[in-house]
């Protein structure tokens, strides 16, 4: 219950404290002791407050007045049962009481007589104590409560209006209707009452005047057997009589007004006019304080109860999800340990049964096993209580053979890993050396790496986990581990976009909620829940969600018959939804991969991936250190790493990472280029048609044509182009719009059809909705005609300008290439005339010192014959090695340097540079210029 409605249970605790019961109006002590003594006896003391001159409900047409004359006969049968031989004075005191303009409760009815028992005539005396005691409000108090209590609802009505609180505000209206209607329908008896007695009055005083003019006659009668009297006698006698019989119905009149009786047919209206009393408004007051604002305090306290509960289930839920997470790590955690204590277990023994020196055989004659002993050369029957080398079944021919066969063989040599690749593995890229380890497997054939082990990360922690020790090992980076650039999930070259999925609008979720919360409503008249039908899903997620453009009605339909399951008569139309919104979550990860153009194209072409959307990135960009499949879009200043948005933010959001200071990674720029206006990272590579700016390719194509201010103006303040094209009654170009509606319509009109917007804003208020001109399709018109004239200007003077750089830069060529002819030939000129002139002093020196070297033997030459041949073979060896010079230049060919000019030069430098003393000219050969 609610602690601010004052019960009678609630008034019983709060009356046990005199001050509280002083404050409410409990002056007197006895008042008080009659309320200590409800507690006691609460039925007899709530017996005691009822009234017994009271309206009998709030449908009670009787003012107070009437209600009190109305109990005159129980009145009288109650004090008749205690006086009962004072008839009179029983209606004496009776009377008395009507006259009262407050009701009496039995309580104050009782005690009255229990005061006077036995004493009819102090009673009659005392009646007055009966009278006139306010039990109940007057009516400007009950005016001022009906008034306020109006006032409070009618505004409640308003504010659950406002809400969409449409039930109960009907509800609130049929209230104050009704408490209303009360008022009228007791004013209205109340005039009834009032002509009866006017009616009444009137019938009553012809009586009389009949009854008095009979009287006159039988006087008349009686006096015409009398003796004559004269005529002025007689008329001065008849204007006595009729004088006093005048009087004496003025005074029977006047009896009778104040007699009880005439009290009993509403005289008492007037007598007691001037005194305030209850009236009408109490029981409107009562019917707005039950039926109005204890409605709104039960629904008001239904509402609260039903989010408690609906938050009390949704703890629940969350707690029993927590701990069923919790259940399921534990349990993992568990099974982890368990596998890890079993694996290391049994690899253990399969190590000392691979290196036991016992074997286990079989017998062919007795078809058993028996056990063999290396070392010893022994077989037993036995089997040993040590591990042993066994015998399994072969997979595919199920014969008997030994475990690890390879022992049976020659033991291959492994090869040695390469260069800085891990030496354990010898696939991956070495990133760490051991401080620590100097043994290891293959260590002995490994000759690089200074005698450290080299390994990846993966190898490192794995070899450093099986004891205590190498636990404790301390290792050094030898080479950064980076991460691989972004690669096409189809062909394997560097992607350059990545598909983001099915992107749906920002508001489906809380439409969704809506949908969800509407079917969580309890029906209020007890009915079963009704079923979902798959018309009304459908028809609920094209219309309501508005997903109608991002799904066929046929997958809408096959996610109905998913959701609904085979459950469908029990589960519930929110647990549809509710699996409806999960596979709505699940859609954006349909197609999270990377791609490059063509496969993007390729992959997404058909079906529905055509409404994927993706976002670009440059192809070797760099990528995330943390998640490694995303493109870097923040950089860390002081981690000094590369992460994504999401990354960065899960990274960084606890401890002392939380204060780190992030820097947008944004791409280069080419000259002449700006970044993008929507994302503000990425090259601006297409300019929008509308606003003129630049944009990258991904928010040109799907962000921005739904922001572009000059797009939607021009679009009459819509993003769809399907609803502007064409009138929405017959299809046709729009040309005026309806500033309510905000539809747009055609002004076609023929014999019969006024036009459609005419058509239809013919009834209801549509009538007064207001038009104004839709320019839309000849903006869009004129807008493309500008386009493409600007458009072809640019292409022209783009087409004159390249055509003129194009001529200026051959005229540059040629320019240029007759410069570099002019210094070639200018250069090979020199050349040939320096060449030939060292050339003639190096002949002649050349010359000078062989002619010296065969001067001593024609010098010392005798006269003999022997030294004559002597000298002539000299003679002829000297002209041998020394040629005629010109001999040598005429066999030159022609040209500026003649043939093999670069080799001559190349050997001249050489020459110079070595400081020969010897020359021998270069062999000629008879090469073409």
């Amino acid at each position: 219950h609610d602690p601010t409605v004052l019960t009678l249970p609630i008034f019983l605790r709060k009356s046990e404290s005199e001050t509280w019961l002083e404050t409410m109006g409990f002056k007197q002590e006895r008042d008080r002791n009659l309320i200590h003594s409800m507690k006691r006896g609460s039925i007899v003391a709530a017996k005691s407050f009822e009234f017994i001159n009271y309206y009998a409900n709030e449908h009670d047409c009787r003012s107070i007045v009437h209600c009190i004359e109305d109990s005159r006969d129980k009145l009288h049968s109650i004090i008749l049962a205690k006086y009962k031989n004072n008839p009179q004075r029983v209606d004496h005191i009776v009377d008395e009481i009507c006259r009262s303009n407050f009701p009496m409760t039995v309580g104050q009815l009782e005690r009255f007589l229990m005061k006077y028992n036995g004493k009819p005539a102090m009673a009659q005396e005392n009646v007055k104590e009966l009278v006139d005691i306010k039990t109940t409000g007057i009516t400007s108090e009950e005016k001022a409560c009906f008034d306020i209590l109006k006032a409070g609802i009618s505004r409640t009505m308003v504010l659950l209006n406002n809400l969409g609180v449409h039930e109960l505000t009907e509800r609130l209206q049929e209230a104050t209707a009704e408490a209303e209607g009360v008022i009228v329908r007791g004013a209205e008896e109340e005039n009834r009452r009032e002509q009866l007695r006017i009616e009444e009055e009137e019938r009553l005083e012809r009586e009389r005047v009949e009854e008095e003019e009979k009287k006159i006659e039988e006087q008349r009668a009686k006096t015409s057997k009398q003796p004559s009297y004269s005529s002025s006698a007689k008329r001065e006698e008849e204007k006595k009589a009729t004088a006093g019989v005048g009087r004496k119905a003025s005074t029977q009149a006047a009896t009778l007004l104040a007699s009880p009786k005439s009290a009993a047919h509403g005289h008492a209206h007037f007598e007691h006019a001037h005194i305030p009393h209850s009236g009408h408004e109490a029981k409107a007051s009562l019917i707005l304080r039950r039926d109005a604002v204890q409605m709104v305090i039960d629904w008001w306290n239904s509402t609260l109860l039903l989010q408690r509960r609906f938050r009390g289930f949704r703890e629940r839920k969350k707690y029993r999800a927590t701990r069923k997470k919790r259940v399921e790590a534990a349990t993992r955690i568990q099974s982890s340990v368990r596998t890890h204590i079993f694996v290391k277990k049994f690899k253990n023994y399969l190590q000392k049964q691979y290196s036991s020196n016992i074997e286990q055989l079989w017998d062919d004659e007795k078809h058993l096993f028996y056990w063999y002993y290396k070392k010893t050369k022994e077989a037993v029957w036995e089997e040993p209580n040590v591990p042993y080398r066994p015998m399994i079944r072969d997979r595919f021919t199920q014969q008997l053979m030994q475990a690890w066969p390879n022992l049976d063989h020659a033991v291959v040599v492994e090869q040695e890993a390469p260069p800085g690749i891990c030496m354990i593995c010898k696939e991956e890229e070495a990133t760490r050396i051991c401080n620590q380890c100097e043994v290891w497997p293959g260590c002995n054939r490994v000759k690089w790496g200074n005698g450290y082990l080299h390994t990846c990360f993966v190898c490192f922690a794995t070899f450093h986990s099986d004891t205590v020790e190498k636990r404790k090992h301390t290792f050094t980076v030898t080479k950064a581990i980076k991460a691989r650039p972004l690669t096409c999930c189809v062909c394997e070259k560097l992607a350059t976009r990545r598909c983001k999925g099915l992107v749906l609008p920002d508001d489906t979720k809380d439409k969704l909620q809506t949908v969800i919360l509407s079917c969580l409503d309890i029906p209020l008249d007890g009915k079963k829940e009704y079923q979902i039908e798959e018309d009304e899903f459908v028809e609920t997620v094209r219309v309501k969600l508005e997903l109608d453009g991002y799904m066929s009605t046929e997958r809408i339909k096959s996610l109905f018959v998913e959701c609904r399951g085979k459950f469908k008569e029990k589960r519930k139309n929110a647990e549809i939804w509710k699996r409806f919104g999960e596979h709505l979550e699940a859609v954006h990860d349909e197609c999270d991969e990377n791609y490059c153009d063509e496969c993007w194209q390729d992959t997404h072409r058909k079906g529905r991936r055509q409404k994927h959307e993706w976002v670009g990135f440059n192809a070797g960009c760099r990528i995330c250190v943390e998640c490694q499949i995303q493109p870097a879009l923040k950089f860390c200043t002081t981690c000094e790493d590369d992460y994504c948005v999401d990354c960065a933010k899960d990274t960084h959001r606890h401890g002392k990472k939380h204060h780190h200071v992030f820097e947008d990674i944004k791409e280069e720029l080419e000259p002449q280029q700006t970044h993008c206006m929507e994302c503000e990272n990425r090259a601006g590579t297409d300019q929008c048609g509308f606003c003129k700016k630049s944009f990258c390719n991904s928010c040109s194509k799907f962000s921005h044509p739904k922001q572009c201010a000059v797009r939607i103006k021009l679009q009459g303040g819509r993003d769809k182009e399907s609803h502007e094209i064409q009138c929405v009654v017959c299809g046709k170009p729009p040309d005026t719009m309806c500033m309510q509606c905000g539809d747009v319509y055609c002004s076609v009109k023929w014999m019969g059809n006024p036009g459609c917007f005419k058509k239809t804003h013919m009834k209801g208020k549509k009538k007064e909705h207001k038009t104004v001109a839709y320019t839309f399709l000849a903006d869009r018109e004129k807008h493309e005609k500008e386009e493409l004239e600007r458009a072809k200007r640019e292409q022209d003077e783009k087409l004159a300008r390249l055509l003129a750089e194009k001529a200026a830069r051959e005229e540059f060529e040629r320019s240029m290439q007759a410069k570099a002819a002019a210094r070639k030939y200018k250069l090979e000129v020199e050349a040939q005339k320096e060449f030939e002139e060292k050339h003639m002093h190096r002949m002649a020196a050349a010359a000078k010192k062989s002619l010296g070297r065969f001067l001593p033997s024609l010098l010392l030459g005798g006269g003999s014959s022997s030294s004559g041949v002597k000298r002539a073979k000299t003679l002829a060896k000297m002209r041998a090695t020394l040629p005629d010079a010109r001999s040598l230049n005429e066999q030159q060919p022609a040209g500026p340097l003649g043939g093999r000019s670069d080799e001559r030069v190349k050997f001249v430098r050489e020459e110079n540079d070595a400081g020969q003393e010897a020359y021998s000219p270069p062999p000629v050969t008879n090469a073409p210029p």
